[in-house]
């Protein structure tokens, strides 16, 4: 529940589609990056290779994922250029 006068709250689930609360957003967002640096990151991490696919594999399509949202971020790119991005999208919210 959120608080009453809460311009925005974030809900930050990657299993959001699969637990079926997509219906109590408003807006969803898609954070996309390319395989490669999804890996890369879940590496750095200290995920190994089999444990991230096993739970990239666990979740729903990046596509459907990708299809279902109102907004995609690129985070293919700088931390910079992101970090716009998700500027923009907020600075729309609490207009």
């Amino acid at each position: 529940m959120v608080a009453a006068g809460t311009e925005v709250a974030v809900l930050d689930a990657p299993l959001l589609l699969e637990a079926g609360w997509k219906d109590l957003c408003e807006k969803t967002v898609f954070v996309e990056a390319p395989r490669e640096a999804r890996t890369a990151r879940a590496l750095a991490r200290e995920w190994n290779e089999e444990d991230f696919a096993a739970r990239e594999d666990a979740q729903e399509s990046l596509q459907r994922k990708r299809e279902s949202a109102d907004v995609i971020i690129d985070n293919s790119g700088s931390p910079e250029r992101t970090q716009a991005q998700v500027e923009r999208f907020w600075a729309s919210l609490v207009r």
